[in-house]
Parts: structure tokens; sequence; C-alpha cells
């Protein structure tokens, strides 16, 4: 490699250039620093030789920094070590680094650099150490390479690895983890490799057998070949590594057992063979290798019994992972005598009988994790739980799907105040829900769901304020909502479905604005819908349906921006359907199905853009189908039967595909596909005429009225309040009396409150069911109904004359007869 000419001066100059480089210096560590007012070897990250002040080492790790490498360092010609890691450097390296021959160590992973992998990296006579990690390198791995002693990827690289790497006798590490290398490894790979410590070829493509001459790099320390494609069977002769540490395999497609040779492990730290396909029987021997600290044998087909000294031989065991496997049989209460257990993970195997009571003894512990096996307790109270008060650092307990069939313990508010997750679902508990459990106040997660628990929700529930997620689904519940949840303003998810719950649904519940899920269906709520759940703009998935809800839907559903789930059904809602539901366009399911709703489906709910269920059947809508409703291209399920739509069902879009079944019950419906239904008439233009004469004539028919008044027969100011009255029911079809009014709604107010953008809405329907020249319909309708509103104010100075109400009844029907 040639060098080029330098001094001290050459040095100061070609890290200045670099600086210039430098587009984003947040630190401002080498803009405030790197200064000819200072020596070079004064700078940050600058080291100097002691004799002659030439700079040997540049380390500027972790500062933050941007920009490209500036082609002048190759001038650094005295450089040993170059450390850019960890920050956001980018492009290709510049070639000028060839001129650093001194180099032996570099260092340029966690940045964004590109391209291929120089081939000149190994050219460096002196490099021993080349880490380039974390970056956005492409192409496969240089044969130049294999003259590099120790490397380092994540480089992205695919390809297979050079055989020529396994040549360099002087050999220590590899790490090519996370790439996309591909092929197998050598057979004869340890043939020329005497110092080699740690292979590391994690998360890659490389596929076939693992080669059995691994046992022949006798100072191996750390093998990973987890997450590849590796088959076919464990080696045997792998125990010749006598001075391994670390074994790393899970995660392949492993198959057979685990050899038993391999319990003569003297030095094994870590073991993981987690997610393979491995069958048998686990060494007993395995279990007395004192030297380890973390077992995975996770995911795999093991069975059998775990050995009743389990335990007595692994004094420095803290991490055991036996979840997913077969395993049968109790669990050996000598598994307290590994008392430096911190994680212990034994779900969805076979364990039966006890739970021991000897797991108190087990100080470290932090994360338990029983469940889905088939374990029961010998007290009716689970008196296993209380043993557990003894474990101080316990985050994590985990029993759902085991058939405890007990009672909760009041003493499961002694366990460790540091428990974040507990979930105790489908465990065949029963009797009340302990007051206690409110002294676990970092509780982020509790499950009871799935159980035969009893008696109301305690109050206590207020003090867990680091709760999110809250599950207590299918049990027997009873009382009214615990309003002592509308304090948990961390709360992510609750779930009270299928209960006996009574009362009203509290408004308070709209302060928990952190809520995403909300499932209080199948309990005995009698309360209205309450306005401020609208408030929950963040909320995905809302479920009150079979309940006993009565009223109207509150105005404001249309602030819940995000949510994709709206289920109402199987209540007493009644009223409109509010036409600000179409502005949901994150809504993928509406059930409003089995309620007393009444008047036409909004035209708006054609822009459900992203609604693939539309259930509305079993209620007492009326008015056509809106043809909008095509245009809902992901529409998968659709039900309207049982209610009284008039007209023809729209034949476009996902229309075409629904059946007969979509709607039925709806006597007025006519098709020209369906064969179930009547065809529609060819003609719709005398219907339409028909449509057009009945508005005129109701609109001369009030207009006679007026005008009779304006002779002063009747009092003028009272009777243009009635002659108000009178235009809304016409134009409504809804009396005063209507059952739909109720409470504080009227039919002034039912009329107010939906103009102008809801006219279509509260109108006759008779009077729409036509396409055909809608937009008149609608405009006249509207300016019907706005002089209906000004007629019938609330005083009557407010009120305009009836002489101006005439006159704007004949301005009406002339625009009517003009369009």
């Amino acid at each position: 490699i040639p060098s080029a000419p330098s001094n001290t001066t050459t040095d100061q100059q070609a890290l200045l250039a670099f600086k210039s480089q430098i587009t984003n210096d947040p630190h401002n560590f080498l803009t405030t620093n790197w200064s000819t007012a200072s020596p070079v070897c004064d700078w940050i990250g600058v080291s100097c030789h002691d004799a002659n002040q030439r700079v040997t080492a540049l380390n500027l790790s972790s500062l933050d920094l941007e920009g490209t490498i500036s082609p002048e360092i190759g001038n650094l010609s005295f450089l040993v070590e170059l450390s850019l890691t960890n920050n956001s450097f980018q492009g290709q390296l510049p070639t000028e680094l060839v001129y650093l021959p001194r180099l032996e160590y570099i260092n340029l992973g966690f940045n964004n650099f590109q391209g291929e992998i120089p081939p000149w990296f190994g050219y460096f006579p002196k490099l021993e150490h080349l880490y380039l990690h974390q970056n956005l390198f492409s192409g496969t791995i240089p044969a130049s390479l294999c003259n590099v002693l120790n490397l380092y990827g994540n480089w992205e690289i695919s390809g297979s690895i050079p055989r020529g790497i396994f040549n360099i006798s002087s050999l220590k590490f590899i790490d090519f983890g996370f790439n996309k290398l591909s092929g197998s490894l050598p057979d004869d790979m340890c043939q020329y490799l005497p110092n080699f410590q740690q292979l590391i070829i994690h998360h890659n493509l490389l596929s076939g057998t693992i080669p059995s001459s691994l046992s022949k790099c006798r100072q191996l320390l750390r093998v990973s070949l987890d997450n590849n494609l590796f088959s076919g069977s464990i080696p045997e002769n792998l125990r010749n590594l006598t001075m391994l540490r670390e074994l790393y395999l899970s995660y392949n497609f492993l198959q057979g057992t685990i050899p038993v040779e391999f319990g003569d492990f003297r030095n094994l730290s870590l073991l993981s063979l987690g997610d393979n396909s491995l069958t048998g029987t686990i060494p007993s021997n395995i279990f007395n290798i004192t030297t380890l600290q973390m077992l995975g044998l996770y995911s795999n087909w093991f069975s059998g019994n775990l050995p009743q000294s389990f335990g007595l031989g692994l004094p420095n065991l803290e991490e055991l992972y036996l979840w997913e496997n077969e395993i049968n049989g109790p669990l050996p209460s000598s598994i307290s005598n590994a008392t430096k257990l911190a994680i212990l993970e034994l779900s969805s195997n076979a364990f039966s009988g006890s739970i021991p009571n000897t797991f108190g003894s087990l100080r470290n512990l932090q994360r338990l994790n029983l469940a889905h096996n088939d374990m029961t307790d010998e007290s009716s109270e689970l008196s296993f739980l209380s043993t557990l008060v003894n474990c101080k650092q316990l985050k994590r307990l985990v029993l759902e799907g085991n058939p405890l069939n007990g009672i909760i313990p009041s003493s499961i508010g002694n366990l460790s105040t540091a428990l974040q997750y507990l979930s105790l679902e489908s465990c065949q508990l029963k009797g009340n829900i302990p007051t206690e459990l409110g002294n676990l106040s970092n509780l982020t997660t509790l499950l009871l769901d799935n159980n035969e628990l009893e008696g109301s929700i305690p109050d206590t529930v207020a003090r867990l304020q680091e709760l999110q997620v809250f599950h207590l689904q299918n049990n027997q519940l009873e009382g009214f909502f615990p309003i002592g949840t509308c304090s948990l303003r961390s709360l992510g998810e609750l779930a009270l479905s299928h209960n006996n719950l009574i009362g009203s649904i509290p408004q308070c519940l709209g302060e928990v604005t952190s809520l995403r899920i909300l499932h209080l269906d199948s309990n005995s709520f009698t309360s209205e819908v309450p306005s401020a759940l609208w408030s929950l703009t963040d909320i995905l998935d809302l479920n009150l349906s079979s309940n006993s809800l009565t009223g109207h839907l509150p105005s404001g559903i249309g602030k819940m921006k995000v949510v994709t789930l709206v289920d109402l059904s199987s209540n007493q809602l009644s009223g409109f359907i509010a036409s600000e539901i179409g502005g949901l366009q994150n809504l993928l399911k509406l059930s409003l199905a089995r309620n007393s709703f009444d008047g036409p489906i909004p035209e708006s709910f054609g822009n459900l853009i992203s609604i693939e269920a539309l259930d509305l059947s079993s209620n007492k809508l009326s008015g056509p189908i809106p043809k909008s409703l095509e245009k809902l291209q992901y529409l998968k399920d659709l039900n309207l039967s049982s209610n009284r739509f008039r007209g023809e069902i729209p034949s476009g879009g996902n229309f075409a595909k629904f059946t007969a079944l979509s709607f039925v019950g709806n006597d007025g419906l006519c098709s020209a596909s369906l064969l179930q239904f009547p065809k529609c008439k060819t003609s719709t233009h005398g219907t339409s005429h028909k449509v057009r004469y009945i508005i005129l004539a109701i609109i001369l028919t009030i207009l006679a009225v007026s005008l009779y008044g304006t002779d002063g027969i009747v009092s003028l100011k009272s009777d243009v309040y009635s002659f108000g009255i009178l235009m809304m029911e016409t134009f409504t079809r809804k009396a005063p009396t209507d059952e739909l009014f109720v409470g504080e709604m009227s039919l002034k107010q039912y009329v107010s409150e939906a103009l102008p953008d809801r006219v279509a809405e509260i109108a006759d329907s008779n009077l729409l069911v036509q396409e055909e020249n809608l937009s008149a319909k609608k405009d006249c309708l509207l300016s019907v109904l706005r002089l209906a509103t000004e007629c019938s104010a609330n005083f009557p100075e407010d009120r305009i004359g009836i002489s101006e109400a005439a006159s704007s009844l004949k301005s009406i029907r002339a625009e009517f007869l003009l369009r």
C-alpha cells in the first residue's frame, strides 16, 4: 500500500478537512474544539504519539455526527485506530483510506455507510479488527478479507462465506451476524484455526448440517449459529469443546435428541437450543452443569418428567426456558435449590399436580410463568400464592389456563409491590375479588377473565394507578360499574363484558382518554349512551352491545376519528342514525342491529371507506338504500334485513356479491337481479313526477292556509307558530306526540338539529324515494323546513309575519317549478 508524505501540519489540515464534511454537530464537539488555536493533540477524539506528536488514533464514537468522510483522512499516515461508530455518517468510504498502512483497528459500525464492501480492507498489513456492523453495505464478502485476523459484521451482505477465511491460522473472531449469508459451513472449517475463539454467524440464511469438525476448534468460547436454516442432528462431539461457555443453536430446524454427552460440559454458562424440532427426554445430566446460568430448551418436542433432583445441581442458574414442550409430571419441589433463579418459564407443557409451596425460597425470582398446564393447588385458598410474598423482586406472575379451582386469597395483596403483570385468567376461580388486590400499586396488567368470580368489583381498583390492561370478562360479577376505574388515567384496555353488571355507564369514562379498547357488552346496563364516551378520541374498539341501553345516540360520535369497531347492537336505542358516523373513515365494523332506530341510512355512510362489516338489521329504518354504499369497496358483510326499506336494491360495487339474506324482511324493496324480490318498475319518470306533484300540492295547501290567516280570521302571531309546526308535521311525517319525542326532544328541536345537513334524514322518505331530480327536492324541503323554524320561534317577537311566510312559500314553489 503506498503511503502519503505527511507531517504534523498535514495531520491538522486533514482533520480540518474532515470537520468541513460534518453537516451536523448537534453537541458542538468539533465546532468549538477543533480549532487552530490549540494543538491537534488536544482536540476531542484525537490521540497522538508521545515522541513525534503524530495522530495515531481518531475516536469520534457516539457524538451524533452527520456527514461524509473526507478523502483527506488518507493523509493521517500514522493512524493506528479509527473509530467512528454510533454516528450518522453516510455515503461511500473514500479509497484514500488505503494510504493508512499502520491501521490495526477499524470500527465504522452503527452508521449509514453504503455501497459494496471495499476489497482493499483485506490489504492492510496490520489490520486485526474490522467492525462494519449495522450499516447499509450490500453485495458479497470480498475474498481479500481473508487477510484480516478478526472480522465483525452486520453488513446486510449476501452470498457465501469465502472459504479462505477459515485458512487464517491466527484468526480468533468472526462476527457475521444479521446478514443474508447463505450456503453451508465447510466440513473442514476448523482444520487451520487453532486459536479460534468466537464463531458468531447468527441471523443469516445458512443451511446444511452443523459440521462435526467444529469440535476441532478447541479454543472456542462462544458459538452462535441461531436464527439460520441449519438442519440435521446436533453433533455429539461438540462435547470436546471443553472451554466452551456459550452455545446458541436456537431458531433452526435441528432434529433428534440432545446428546447425552452435553452433560460433560464443565465451563458452559449458556445453552440455547430453543425453537427447533428436538425430541426425547432432556438428559438428566444437563441439570448437573453447575456453571449454567441460562438454559433455553423452549418450543421443541421434549417429553418426560423433570428429575426429582432438579435444582440441586444448578446453583448458578438464573434463567430457565422450557415453554412449549410436552414435559409432564409434577414440578419437583427441589427447584427451590436453584436459589439464583430470576426467570422461570414453564408454560404450555403438561405439568400436573400441585404447584410447589417452595417457590417462596426463590428470593431472586422476577418472572414465574406456569400458564397452560394442568396444575392445581393443595388448598382451595391457593396457599402457594401466600408463599410468593417472599419473592420481593417478582414482576411477572402468569398462572392462566390451570385448573386451580379455588378462591383468590386476601394474601395476594402482600405480593411484591414490584409486580407489574398478573394473569389468573381461565383458572376456574370462584368467590369474590379481594379488596387487597388494590395494594399491588405497580400493576400494569391484571387478567382475571374467564373464571367464576362473583360479587362486585372492589373500589380499591382505583389505587392501581399504573394499570393499563384490566380484563374481567366472562365471570359472574354483579353490582354497578366500578367508578374507581375512571381515575385510572393510564388505562388502555377495559373488558367487563359477559357479567351481570347493572345501572348506568358513567359519564366519567370519557375522562379516561388513554382508553383504546372498551368492552362492556353482555351486561344489564340500562342508561343512555353517555355523550362523554365520544371524548375518547383515540379509542379503537368500542363494544356496548347486548345491554338495555335506551334513548338516542348523542351527537359527537364523529370525534372518534381512529375507531375501527363500534358495536351497539341488541339494545333499545332509537331515533335517527347520526350522519356524522360517515366521517369515521377508519371504521372496519359497525353494528347497530336489533335496536329501534328509524329514518333513512345517512348518505354519508358512503364515506366509510374502510368498512368491512355493516349490520343495521332488525330496526325500523326506512327510505331507499343509498346508492352511495356502492362505493364501499372493502365491504364484505352487509345485513340490512328486517327493516322498512323501500325502492331498488343497489346493484353496483360489492352489492353484486350480496345475497337476498342481506335484505330479507323489507317488503318495499325490489331488485333486477335478486330473484327473491319483485322486479322494479322500468320507468321512474312517472313516479318522479308524482312525487313532484305531491310536494307542490302540499305547498299549495299550506299556502292557502297562510293566505286564509292573513285575512285576520285567526290571531296572526299565534297562528304563524301553528303554521310552522304544521309544515314540520307535513314534511317529516312526524306528529308532535310521536313516541320519538320524549324528555327534552320535541318536533321543533328534532327539525332544528337536522338543518341544514341532515334534511334528507328527517324528511318523509316517500318524498325522496326516487333519485331523479333529488337535488331540487332536497333544496325545496330545506327551504320549507327553514321557513317552518322561523315561524315557530320561541318568542312571538322573533317570529316572521304570516304574510311574509306566504310570500316565502310562493318563492319556494316558483323556484321548485323552474327546476
